[in-house]
């Protein structure tokens, strides 16, 4: 029988759950509990998009783990770039910060 996850991958999970419960503290501490996607306040559970993946220790990089609703996060994966509505807000706030990412995603728009 095949582990499901790895004694290192089990202890990232426990890790990340607490990465993500300080990331949603400290935004809600200083007034950016907000969908890194359109921008609006996030009320309930915010879901963690990975803006890096989540690869090896990239799972727990709290730097690369950005806020959002469920619904937005789902359209980022599943949507064309031309059905995502609030992509202006998102390049916007990605060009600001996180400009690597903000060049992958405008080269996303000529696929």
């Amino acid at each position: 029988m095949i582990r499901r996850r790895t004694p290192k991958r089990a202890r990232q999970e426990v890790e990340y759950k607490a990465i993500c419960d300080e990331i949603d503290a400290e935004a809600k501490a200083n007034g950016t509990f907000f969908c890194v996607f359109c921008g609006i306040n996030i009320k309930g559970r915010a879901f963690h998009h990975h803006s890096r993946g989540r690869d090896g220790d990239l799972i727990t990089e709290k730097k690369w783990i950005w806020l959002a609703h469920f619904g937005c996060h789902q359209d980022y994966h599943s949507l064309p770039v031309a059905k995502q509505v609030w992509r202006p807000f998102f390049l916007s706030w990605l060009k600001v910060n996180d400009t690597e990412i903000y060049k992958k995603e405008l080269e996303k728009a000529y696929k």
